[in-house]
C-alpha cells in the first residue's frame, strides 16, 4: 500500500500594499505583520515608515469598510490620532485628527479600534496630510484555504483516506519549479496570521489561527536573499489536515513535497 496526496483549495483573494510618494517625503505602509485582535475589535501592526527627508503630519482620515462596526480610535504608536468612545463613527466618516506627525526616517505602528467585530472588513485607509495632499493604503485580506488528505492505495486502487496531519504545504510562483526544497530559507520578519474555519463548514475544520511563513528560494545557495530569487509561502496543516494561507496578490501553484 502507498499514500498519495489529495488536496482542496477553496478560495483566493487579494492582499495589496502600497508605497505612496509625495513632495519630498515618502510613506510606506507595511502590512506584513497586520492582524485583527481582541475578537476583531482591533486592527494592529500596520507599520508606517517615513522614508523621506521631511516630517509628515496627518490632519484627517477616512476609514473605509463593509460592515456595521463603528470606529472608536485611531492610534499611531502610543499617540491617539482620533478617539471618541461615546460617539463612535461608521466606516466612511471624515475624522479630524490631532496634529500627529512622523519624523523623517522613523517608523511606527498604526492601529484601529472598533466597537464590534471588523475582521476582514477594513478595505482602505485614506489620510489627508498637513500639506494638503492625500495618501492611502488598501487593505484587502487574501487567503487560500483547504484540506489535505493522504490517499491509501493498494496498487492503483484507493482503499482509504487519512488526514495529512502537520504536513507542510507551499504556495510557489506559478510556473516555478521547486526542484530542491532544502534551498528554501525563511524570512524571519515575515509571518502573517489569519483566524478562520478552513473548510467554511464547521465540520472537519474549526475556527483557529493559521500562520503563513515567507521563504526565499536560495537559488545560488549563498544564504542571502537576492532580489531576483523567488518568494515562497508555507503553512502547516493541523491535526485534521486543514490549512489556510494569508498571501499577497499573485498567481500560485501548490507544492506538497
Amino acid at each position: 500500500m502507498r499514500k498519495c496526496l489529495a488536496f482542496l483549495i477553496l478560495l483566493l483573494l487579494l492582499v495589496i500594499a502600497f508605497t505612496i510618494a509625495f513632495s519630498n517625503s515618502s510613506l510606506v505602509f507595511d502590512l506584513y505583520k497586520m492582524e485583527y485582535k481582541s475578537n476583531g475589535k482591533e486592527l494592529k501592526e500596520i507599520e508606517v515608515k517615513n522614508t523621506g527627508t521631511d516630517r509628515v503630519t496627518f490632519s484627517k482620515a477616512v476609514i473605509y469598510g463593509n460592515n456595521n462596526a463603528n470606529l472608536k480610535e485611531v492610534k499611531l504608536g502610543s499617540i491617539k490620532m482620533w478617539s471618541n468612545d461615546s460617539n463612535s463613527q461608521p466606516f466612511g466618516a471624515l475624522l479630524p485628527l490631532e496634529n500627529v506627525s512622523i519624523a523623517a526616517g522613523e517608523d511606527d505602528e498604526l492601529s484601529l479600534k472598533f466597537d464590534n467585530d471588523a475582521t476582514n472588513h477594513v478595505s482602505m485607509i485614506v489620510f489627508e496630510l498637513g500639506d494638503g495632499s492625500s495618501v492611502f493604503v488598501k487593505i484587502l485580506e487574501g487567503y487560500v484555504t483547504g484540506t489535505l488528505d493522504y490517499q491509501i492505495r493498494d496498487g492503483s486502487n484507493v482503499i482509504g483516506t487519512e488526514s495529512a496531519k502537520n504536513a507542510t504545504i507551499y504556495l510557489i510562483p506559478s510556473g516555478f519549479a521547486l526542484s530542491n526544497p532544502s534551498l528554501l530559507l525563511p524570512l524571519q520578519l515575515y509571518h502573517r496570521n489569519i483566524t478562520l474555519d478552513a473548510d467554511g463548514a464547521g465540520s472537519r475544520c474549526s475556527t483557529q489561527l493559521h500562520t503563513t511563513q515567507q521563504y526565499f528560494y536560495d537559488d545560488n545557495n549563498d544564504g542571502k536573499n537576492a532580489i531576483t530569487e523567488k518568494l515562497v509561502y508555507g503553512v502547516q496543516t493541523n491535526q485534521q489536515g486543514c490549512y489556510a494561507f494569508n498571501v499577497p496578490e499573485g498567481n500560485y501553484d501548490i507544492y506538497t513535497g
